[in-house]
Parts: structure tokens; C-alpha cells; sequence
């Protein structure tokens, strides 16, 4: 008689057979999809019905914009330009207040001085004399001079304390050592107990007193070389932040030459300004920064791409025709036309990227400085939406059967595993 085999073996076989029940129906509704959709292509071949599809996507010129920096600590006077203006290369867009440069230049100049001779008292230089010093210049110089000598002066001072004090307890040492030698030499001489023994007493005591002065001294030459080390390292660091104030007033002081022989900023190249920073007259900045950018007239019209799912790829041909509609904007404004130029792909497995190709009249508009510099000013990088143009039914129908066929093969895959 045979063995009954295991409940759970039944309940495996009873899910297979029921994943197989699945995948046999599932593929019958398929087949009579399929021959539904053949019947519709055949009794349908001219019909067509929109299939508007939205994709996120990007519209940016061609070429990067130029970007020209007000320089950091340069005061502004005016800015010449506006959005849109045509500009010509070497043509000047930015000025500068000369005078201000001027003040600005002699202030600093001053301000070098100072530090240069601080930091060459404090590094025990002597400071580059020169022929020619203005009062307030040699004024400045003369002060720095002062307080960087009252700084080594203060430190000088607290180590002749210093030494005063190791001076004297070292000449308490030399006398306790020598009354010290004088009393061991006569301990034994006597032959009084009682007296031997004061008088090792006495030189014991002599002996402590000495010990003690010897842990003093040694103490008092410890924080004499620590005060030594101190002192210096204090100078050098100082002598290094003064190196570093110095580095950046030389380079402002060379561009501050700079724009005081040309105060102004001319046009890199040929082109269109896109964008202007608002700053007032006098404005003055801390760090360099962005002030205008510039786009010049070579490049080639705009890019624009948006990003679609590998299956929905296979819908779109070389010259499809497509729509985008500019978010943000209403109206005819918004909406521009192309055909797809290109489809590439991207780092990602599952995203390929579809390159369109603007048509004549949306590259005019977008190129048109009164009509077009809300797309290419501060927009430029705006996001879009693009709608697909209408297919025909049996290609719908066709995409419906196969999308059913890819989950079928799927789930067949899975089952088999």
C-alpha cells in the first residue's frame, strides 16, 4: 500500500496548479484581446485618437551664458545695460567711481604700511625705510613701530624678573653649599657625641634648605624658557595673520590699480545681456558676485529634451510631432512646437531622453528680445510640458495588447521560477 503524501505537498501542488489556471486564462483573455484588436485594425485602418502624453522636460539655450562679476571691495558707480540690449565687444557696461578708488587706494596703502612694520618689529627686522613718506603715512609707521617695541618691552621686563629672582636663589644655593661642605667636614672631628650629632642636625637642615632652593630654581628656569617659547610662538603667529592681512591688501590694492587706470568693465564678446543684477550706485561688495550675464550671438538657437520611460520610446519616431508648453506662462505664450530630432540615452537604465528640434517659428520667438526674453532671461532653464500628437487607434491598440503581453511573459517568468 502506498504512502499518502504530506499535507503541504498537496497544498504546493494545489498553488501551482492554480498559478497555471491563472496563466492559462490570462493568456486566453490575450489572445481574444489580440484578435479583437486585429478585427478593429482591419475595419479601422483610418481612424485616429489623441493620446496626449505629459512629460516633464528642460528648454535652455545652446550655449551657456557669460557671466561678468562685480568685483569684491570696487564701488559702483552705473550699470549702462538692460536686459535685452545688443552689446558689442570691448563696449562698456559697468563703470566705476574713480575717486572713490582713489581714496580707497590711499587708505589701503596706509593700512600696509602698518602692518609691514608691525610685523617686521615682530619678527626682529628692520623695517624697508623709504625716501619719501607722507606725514600721516610716517605717523602710522612710527605708532606701529611704538607698540610692537612696548610688546617686547613688556616681555623683556617679566624675564629680568625672572632672571633677578633665579639670580638671588642662586646665590642662596652657592652659600648653603658651602656652609654645608664647612659643617660635614667638622662633624667628625669632634669626639663629643652630643656635638657630632647637633651639628649633623645642622647639616641636615642645611641640606633640606638646600634641596629646596634647587626645586625653585629649577621651576623658575622652566617658566623662564616656557615665557621664551611663548613669546615667540605668540610673535610668529602673529606674524603670520599679519602675513596673510597683508596678501589680501596687496590684491585688493592691484585691483583696486587696476579699475582706478580703467574704472569699468567692457564686453568680453559679442552679444545680448539676459540678465542684470538691481544694485544701487555705490553699492561696494565683500566677495566677488555675479552682477550681468551675457549670451552671445554665435550660439545656436536653444535645447530643448524631455524624459520618457524606455517602453513609451518605441511610440516615438525621428519627427514626431510634439508641443511644449511653457509652465508658468499662459496662453499663446506658453506654447511652442518642434519635432523630435533625437532620442539618446541617459545614466539611468529605466529614462531615455528625447531631443526636440524646434521649429522656425519658436526659435524666432525665443530669439526676439521683446517677445522672447521672459523664455531666455531668468526662464531660460524652465521646466515644460510636451504632449505627444494624436495616433492612430489600431498603434493604441497595439500598445494596450503588447503592454498586456509584457506582464504576461512576466508572470509566466515568475511561475516557471
Amino acid at each position: 500500500m502506498s504512502k499518502p503524501l504530506p499535507d503541504d505537498t498537496y497544498r504546493r501542488h494545489g498553488r501551482r496548479w492554480s498559478f497555471v489556471a491563472a496563466a492559462f486564462w490570462l493568456a486566453f483573455a490575450i489572445a481574444v484581446v489580440g484578435l479583437s484588436v486585429a478585427g478593429l485594425a482591419s475595419g479601422l485602418p483610418g481612424i485616429s485618437v489623441a493620446e496626449p502624453r505629459r512629460f516633464p522636460g528642460q528648454i535652455r539655450p545652446a550655449e551657456d551664458p557669460v557671466s561678468i562679476n562685480l568685483p569684491a571691495g570696487i564701488p559702483l558707480q552705473a550699470v549702462l545695460v538692460s536686459p535685452g540690449d545688443e552689446v558689442a565687444a570691448g563696449e562698456t557696461l559697468v563703470t566705476f567711481d574713480r575717486v572713490v578708488i582713489q581714496a580707497r587706494l590711499a587708505a589701503l596703502t596706509l593700512d600696509l604700511t602698518e602692518l609691514t612694520a608691525r610685523r617686521a618689529c615682530l619678527m626682529r627686522a628692520d623695517v624697508p625705510e623709504r625716501e619719501k613718506l607722507g606725514e600721516e603715512e610716517a605717523a602710522r609707521l612710527t605708532l606701529a613701530k611704538e607698540e610692537c617695541a612696548l610688546i617686547l618691552a613688556e616681555k623683556a621686563a617679566e624675564r629680568e624678573q625672572l632672571d633677578a629672582a633665579i639670580d638671588h636663589l642662586q646665590e642662596r644655593f652657592t652659600l648653603l653649599q658651602r656652609k654645608l661642605d664647612l659643617l660635614t667636614s667638622q662633624v667628625f672631628d669632634s669626639a663629643d657625641t652630643a656635638r657630632r650629632q647637633a651639628r649633623a642636625k645642622i647639616a641636615l637642615d642645611l641640606a633640606l634648605q638646600r634641596n629646596e632652593i634647587a626645586g625653585k630654581l629649577t621651576t623658575l628656569e622652566n617658566r623662564k624658557t616656557d615665557l621664551d617659547l611663548s613669546t615667540r610662538r605668540a610673535a610668529l603667529r602673529r606674524a603670520q595673520e599679519l602675513t596673510a592681512e597683508i596678501s589680501r591688501l596687496q590684491e585688493k590694492l592691484a585691483t583696486l590699480s587696476y579699475f582706478k587706470d580703467a574704472p569699468r568693465i567692457a564686453a568680453p564678446q559679442a552679444g545680448r545681456v539676459t540678465r542684470v543684477r538691481s544694485l544701487a550706485p555705490g553699492t561696494e561688495l565683500q566677495e566677488d558676485a555675479p552682477l550681468l550675464q551675457l549670451r552671445g550671438t554665435t550660439s545656436v538657437g536653444h535645447l530643448a529634451y524631455f524624459t520618457i520611460d524606455p517602453h513609451v520610446a518605441e511610440q516615438l519616431e525621428t519627427g514626431t510631432s510634439v508641443r511644449l508648453k511653457m509652465l508658468g506662462l499662459r496662453g499663446r505664450d506658453a506654447l511652442l512646437s518642434g519635432t523630435v530630432a533625437a532620442i539618446e540615452a541617459t545614466d539611468r537604465e529605466d529614462e531615455l531622453r528625447a531631443l526636440v528640434q524646434l521649429d522656425a517659428a519658436s526659435a524666432t520667438r525665443l530669439d526676439n528680445p521683446q517677445e522672447g526674453l521672459a523664455l531666455v532671461g531668468q526662464n531660460t532653464a524652465s521646466s515644460i510640458e510636451v504632449a505627444l500628437s494624436p495616433m492612430p487607434v489600431v498603434d493604441v491598440l497595439r500598445s494596450v495588447a503588447s503592454s498586456h503581453l509584457h506582464e504576461f511573459q512576466r508572470l509566466s517568468f515568475a511561475l516557471s521560477n
